[in-house]
């Protein structure tokens, strides 16, 4: 749940939430459902590519591009 919090702008600590980072342009395209779906798939198989996890993610129901899926591959990375 850190990982989602973290990627939608949240500064998480092991203890609290701490506040929603400000950030200027369009708001963050993917829901939580989005992000366990991706983050669930990376810990069965961190190899999968951005190209598999745009077909698993549109299989569910939601329309996401390549490049989306690259940014979210970089967020859940880095946590």
């Amino acid at each position: 749940m850190a990982k989602v919090l973290a990627a939608e702008g949240y500064i998480v600590s092991k203890q609290t939430v701490w506040s929603h980072l400000p950030r200027s342009g369009r708001r963050f395209k993917l829901t939580p459902d989005i992000l366990a779906i991706i983050e669930e798939q990376l810990r069965v198989d961190d190899e999968t590519t951005a190209t598999q996890l745009v077909k698993i993610v549109n299989a569910v129901g939601y329309d996401v591009s390549k490049s989306t899926i690259v940014r979210v591959q970089r967020i859940l990375a880095n946590y």
